[in-house]
């Protein structure tokens, strides 16, 4: 592929991952799982704590009491009592699966210091082997455990023993579920027809497998980070600094009676292989040890046998079985165990995982190996010719393993037989030519700069075990050696490195935390960390990862002290999580925040009124004598669901933009009306004769008290007030970078109705059975289609239209099957612009519902609503709008449902600010836009005195 071809697949997997992200968000293309040896202070593996009866493995309660809670399940045991695993979430990005693995580092570091000061002990994290003799048993397994995973432990405890006590780290690699499914979709119809899309998934992960592997020996060259193992010293046992640039790779097990011929030769074989490992016992487990392995996260329930030990002892007991292969209950439980492994053999593949990688390294290199190997897999899924020739036969995987020795033995210096050519080649020499190969893709896709370590490695530079080695023989000097030759380390110069590599931790934790914005929308996910991660460095100092507070107020990059203050309150008011609209309502939230409004605005000297003795609250606020004003300012407080987490509530300021949920989506503006409102009340009478209406349920439709039409009809029945003008703040400045937004004197409005169909509840299976709701319900909706069409303009200038959509239909409960249901309900939603009659259109769905017999609720009916030209608080708007630009004002019509449909007469109009993805992971404020706003406000003010 030349570079102009690079660049379209680029291209195409960029669009890929966008969608990707918002379909399948939780998601992601890359992830580790990293491993630790905790050692104590003689850096010997931590067994147990406690004493006597209290006496417990050091895993368990690591895992069940010290690990904070809020890093959900990304921690998980391991082998033995001093080993411990922390999993990341899936990123798209390589930055973030490297950012989290290593916040996630600094989590397990400040736990065990906290456990050290409990037992007035010091213990540390090692990656790699274990410098010192281990004896293991079966008794070394953490008791947390399942029996049946403690089973297979012991299995594998009882074949390698001490071997299996080695940390590293293990990548996973993916492609985005949207790239697939493109892809799938647009091949030949001769090539789709008998498959679907998780076959041609299952032959892209093991296809990416198979050739991954001919990449592992690099993969260890980069990564190789244990030169340390241990000899005896006139009887003692002594750590020391060895010529092997992974001892733990050397060490850790890898079979080769699993590792075999064409096992990821293509998708046939891997089942038929693994099926034979299987049956023959070779594979007892999920012990497939090769240093690449294609995955699945599906669990088989319904594949698996439905039956145990015990259920089968009283079978034959009773002899409902006859004799034969199961006779004997011992023979039956194996048989049991190899059918359901069986069962685990042919799932949907989703990933690949690459087992040879170590910790230790720098920041910017754990980046580039987890970019290196996504970029791989991308130029293995893109070229379908890539490697063809290596098929994973006797003598591919003969070669791998040689060459995979001998990076661990020599990294970056071994001399290598290349995986395509068998011609001699040297690891530094391979690496240099697979990232030459790989760079028109990483161009393409801007990830060169990430690749940079690796390029340094190629032209000479250390791996992490040369790194250590350098570290470390500086000090020795011409130290003791032991009787292989090898240097000896003292456990005061191991402590030092591993001092020094928790500090490094803890800079690059501090680092990450600065720049967690560069993930974009995965920032996030990695928020959900760092936010933790800061109040509990807040409230211990002692911690050796610990991330600077940031400021209450954050900075702002714009002029003037208003906007300061502007931002500041919006901040406040983002931080309060005011959610309607949706089933987890925060209903004290909502009301925390309408207090918060109307006593800010008390202390300020604004006349309030609050309506809190209902489901939802709302604030009127106003000047000195003048609470119910000709002309009102009207918004919300309360916001949709965070998108992904509550980290959205945590607002940043970032160049021009305030980001957070209710950034755009209205608590800027609210915050400008409250500082305006402040600011005039400073100053003193004669004040303008405006007030300010907020209410809290705008978001689900203000249909209960106290929307705005309901503190409309309070104040209407007791003092006969009116609004002469409503300007309804909520954003008009879409593109998200205008100073001014339009003045939007025309808004749709909102019509929700749910059609209902009635029957009875009966057995399916007998005769007479009633009517199928479902088929009533779907004969309704296409004479409403027919309908709309008569009664709305579906099409429009400038997309200046009605709408309307079905936006649910539910019939029956969820895996009841057998059952007809007894109520089925069709909903409607009609965003109606003026020119539409609502109430015709409502009338003719009655009448259609009653032809068909089915029930009418009308949920919400608003018609659109167009401001009176001639309404002389429109014409003093427009004015300011043009005194404070210099340009006539820009009069729009806005498309979203806003509380201006209940103003009286139609005597509203929507102007705001600007901003960006409301209701979405992207919200945020255009900075830029607040003071403009103001001096808008300040015209119109004066004007009107």
């Amino acid at each position: 592929m030349n570079a102009a071809e690079w660049g379209r697949f680029a291209e195409k997997y960029r669009m890929a991952v966008e969608s990707s992200l918002e379909s399948h968000f939780a998601t992601g293309t890359t992830g580790l799982e990293v491993e630790w040896n905790v050692l104590d202070r003689d850096l010997r593996p931590v067994l147990r704590v406690g004493w006597g009866p209290e006496s417990r493995s050091f895993a368990d309660y690591l895992h069940d009491q010290r690990l904070p809670r809020w890093m959900g399940e990304r921690a998980q045991l391991e082998v033995f009592h001093w080993m411990t695993e922390v999993a990341t979430r899936p990123y798209y990005s390589p930055l973030g699966a490297a950012y989290e693995a290593r916040v996630l580092e600094g989590v397990v570091l400040n736990t065990l210091a906290e456990i050290g000061l409990s037992f007035g002990e010091r213990f540390r994290a090692l990656h790699g082997n274990i410098p010192c003799p281990v004896e293991v048993g079966e008794d070394s397994i953490p008791a947390g455990w399942t029996l049946a995973k403690k089973r297979y432990l012991a299995r594998c405890v009882e074949l390698f023993g001490g071997a299996l006590a080695t940390a590293g780290i293990h990548t996973n690699h993916s492609l985005p579920e949207a790239l697939l499914s493109w892809d799938f979709f647009h091949l030949p119809r001769a090539e789709r027809e008998g498959q679907n899309l998780v076959d041609f998934r299952n032959r892209a992960v093991i296809r990416a497998t198979r050739l991954l592997r001919a990449y592992c020996p690099l993969f260890i060259a980069v990564s190789a980070a244990s030169p340390l193992a241990w000899e005896r010293v006139d009887g003692e046992v002594a750590v020391v600094l060895t010529d092997a640039d992974s001892n733990r790779l050397l060490t850790f097990p890898n079979p080769a009676s699993l590792d075999v011929p064409h096992l990821y030769a293509s998708h046939a074989d891997y089942l038929r292989i693994s099926y034979g490992l299987v049956r023959s016992g070779v594979r007892f487990g999920g012990n497939n040890w090769t240093p690449v392995r294609a995955r699945s996260d599906v669990d088989p329930v319904n594949r698996n046998i439905s039956a145990t030990s015990e259920q089968l002892r009283a079978l034959y007991s009773k002899g409902v079985y006859a004799a034969g292969e199961h006779a004997s209950l011992a023979e039956a439980e194996r048989a049991l165990t190899i059918e359901n492994l069986c069962a685990r053999v042919d799932l949907p593949m989703n990933r690949v995982e690459v087992r040879t990688d170590e910790g230790g390294d720098t920041l910017e290199l754990a980046i580039a190996k987890v970019a290196f190997k996504q970029l791989l897999l991308l130029r293995i899924y893109a070229d379908p010719e890539f490697g063809a020739a290596y098929a994973y036969d006797a003598g591919d995987v003969g070669r791998a393993r040689g060459n995979e020795a001998a990076a661990a033995r020599r990294g970056l210096d071994a001399e290598l037989v290349h995986p395509f050519t068998s011609r001699a080649v040297g690891a530094r020499a391979l690496l240099a030519a697979t990232l030459d190969e790989l760079a028109p893709l990483a161009r393409a896709l801007g990830q060169e700069p990430l690749l940079e370590p690796l390029r340094a490695m190629a032209g000479g530079g250390a791996n992490p075990a040369g790194a250590m080695r350098a570290f470390l023989g500086a000090r020795l000097g011409n130290g003791e050696a032991a009787p292989s030759g090898a240097r000896i380390v003292p456990r005061e110069l191991l402590v030092e490195w591993i001092e020094a590599r928790e500090r490094t931790v803890a800079g690059e934790v501090a680092g990450i935390a600065a720049e967690a914005r560069r993930l974009g929308d995965e920032a996030a996910k990695l928020g959900e960390l760092l936010g933790p991660l800061e109040a509990a460095g807040r409230d211990n100092g002692a911690l050796p990862v610990r991330l600077a507070s940031r400021p209450t107020a954050p900075p702002v990059a714009a002029a003037g002290d208003v906007t300061a203050e502007v931002v500041e309150l919006a901040s406040a008011l983002i931080r309060i999580p005011s959610v309607t609209n949706c089933a987890a309502e925060r209903l004290e939230e909502v009301l925390r925040c309408a207090r918060f409004l109307a006593g800010w605005l008390r202390a300020a000297g604004a006349e309030v009124r609050l309506w809190d003795g209902g489901r939802y609250p709302a604030v009127l606020a106003g000047f000195p004598g003048g609470l119910l004003a000709p002309v009102t300012l009207g918004g919300h407080f309360d916001v949709v669901q965070p998108d992904p987490n509550d980290r959205q509530f945590d607002p940043v300021v970032e160049g021009d933009y305030l980001w957070g949920r209710g950034a755009a989506d209205m608590k800027t503006v609210v915050a400008s009306d409250l500082v305006w409102m402040r600011r005039r009340l400073q100053v003193g009478p004669p004040f303008p004769p405006v007030n300010l209406l907020l209410v809290g349920n705008e978001e689900n439709g203000e249909a209960e008290p106290f929307g705005t039409p309901h503190v409309l009809a309070d104040l209407a029945r007791e003092s006969g007030w009116r609004p002469g003008l409503m300007i309804l703040g909520e954003r008009t400045g879409e593109a998200g970078n205008e100073r001014f937004g339009e003045v939007c004197v025309a808004n749709r409005g909102v019509v929700r109705l749910r059609l209902v169909a009635h029957g009875e509840r009966a057995h399916t299976g007998f005769a007479g059975v009633p009517e199928d709701l479902g088929e009533r319900l779907i004969a309704a909706r296409a004479r409403l289609g027919e309908l709309l069409g008569r009664h709305l303009t579906l099409a429009g200038a400038g997309g200046w239209q009605s709408s309307a959509r079905f936006p649910f239909l539910s019939v029956g409960e969820a895996g009841v099957y057998n059952i007809t249901a007894a109520e089925g309900a069709l909903g409607l939603e009609v965003r109606p612009i003026p020119e539409d009659d609502a109430g015709a259109l409502v009338a003719a769905v009655q009448a259609l519902a009653d032809e068909l017999g089915l029930e009418l609720r009308r949920e919400v009916v608003e018609g659109g609503i167009a401001c009176p030209s001639d309404n002389p608080h429109l014409r003093r708007l427009l004015a300011a709008v043009e005194h404070a630009s210099g340009a006539p004002a820009r009069v729009g019509r806005k498309l979203a449902g806003t509380s201006a449909r209940f103003a009286p007469g139609g005597n509203a109009v929507v102007w705001g600010q600007s901003g960006i993805g409301p209701h979405s992971r992207h919200e945020r404020h255009y900075i830029p836009s607040i003071e403009p706003y103001l001096a808008v406000l300040d015209t119109f003010a004066r004007s009107g005195l």
